[in-house]
């Protein structure tokens, strides 16, 4: 009997939950050298939660499409950052429609909202910020 041939895969891009988590750790670390880095805060839009505790969440003000991370220090003309943040594979067809209209509404109230695909390209749109070299 022949051997079967395998393909190797590459392994699944983390999920979206766990490139946040490494934005923060960085964070962490990070806020020594940025010390505006300790008011890098996420909005738990994107917890799972049994149905009783999302209708008390979207009660007290959850809201669907608001962005996951949050720097309201001002920068280069910009009143604060916002970020969507997905998983490394994903792509702008996967923002949400709420997702959408909340950075385009951000963006027309003076502030830097963009999507990031992975933490690290939310932490270099973070340094890129505090650095004043977003235009």
């Amino acid at each position: 009997m022949p051997a079967r041939a395998f393909r190797l895969k590459a392994p699944p891009p983390p999920a979206e939950a766990l490139e946040q988590a490494a934005l923060f750790r960085w964070r962490d670390v990070a806020k020594k050298m940025w010390p505006e880095l300790q008011w890098l805060f996420a909005i738990p839009n994107g917890l799972w939660l049994p149905d009783a505790y999302a209708r008390t969440a979207l009660e007290q003000g959850l809201t669907p499409g608001v962005s996951d991370v949050a720097l309201l220090v001002p920068r280069g003309g910009y009143h604060g950052l916002l970020i969507e943040l997905k998983r490394r594979d994903a792509t702008p067809c996967r923002l949400s429609a709420n997702q959408k209209g909340f950075i385009e509404f951000q963006r027309a109230q003076g502030y830097r909202a963009e999507w990031c695909k992975g933490w690290d390209a939310a932490r270099n749109l973070v340094i890129n910020y505090l650095e004043g070299k977003l235009c």
